[in-house]
């Protein structure tokens, strides 16, 4: 199904064709499960959102469409949304300016439009054509992650839901090389959420972090 998805919106010129992808979304009953997206790199914006959204986060297509920047940066976790942003520009960087299938894969709690906090789970993908030079974006997929905990639930010392499992692998001896490709995120990545950890538990390294972390039972 992927595979048939990168090969379609490889043909689009700039401007996607909403019917097609309504049509080849519908095809694939991805409203059941996902809400496909479009992000157009050159204009910075959203080019295209399936109508699923609505399910998912009460916005329609045409709340999405054509918002930029700081529309997500509003409506993203501020814990979540740096993250995600350091997280898709590695995934440029990295692709060698090439059409590259590279993808990454991140939990985020996204605003609702009615104000509550909705966990979800952000596939993106990066697509560049160097030959023609008509396609640079972002594509991927919304669904509900049930396992993601919303800001009102983190741990004691504000740990946030992916800190804890950070933090969990630190213990179980993994390495930050180990615990990125574990969890699809940066190596750096992990060394942030160690160093935050690591701050506000006012400990002073990995050893003292995680056996104060069972002294909190935040581990258990």
């Amino acid at each position: 199904m992927q595979n048939n998805l990168y090969e379609i919106i490889r043909s689009f010129n700039e401007k996607q064709n909403s019917g097609s992808l309504n049509k080849l979304s519908s095809s694939f009953n991805l409203e059941k499960e996902n809400c496909f997206f479009v992000f157009d790199i050159d204009s910075g914006s959203c080019s295209y959102m399936h109508s699923s959204i609505k399910n998912l986060l009460g916005h329609t297509p045409e709340d999405i469409v054509d918002k930029g920047f700081l529309f997500y940066k509003e409506i993203i976790h501020p814990k979540d949304f740096s993250y995600l942003v350091n997280e898709i520009v590695t995934l440029i960087q990295i692709a060698n300016y090439e059409v590259s299938k590279n993808e990454i894969c991140l939990p985020v709690n996204i605003r609702h439009k009615n104000g509550h906090w909705v966990g979800l789970k952000v596939h993106v993908s990066y697509l560049k054509d160097l030959k023609n030079k008509k396609l640079d974006i972002l594509f991927g997929f919304l669904e509900k992650d049930q396992e993601l905990e919303s800001e009102s639930s983190s741990t004691p010392f504000n740990v946030s839901v992916r800190e804890k499992e950070v933090l969990k692998k630190l213990a179980a001896g993994n390495s930050a090389k180990t615990i990125a490709s574990e969890l699809s995120i940066s190596e750096s990545t992990v060394i942030t959420h160690r160093k935050n950890l690591i701050q506000k538990l006012k400990v002073k390294n990995s050893a003292e972090l995680i056996k104060r972390s069972f002294e909190l039972n935040i581990l258990n």
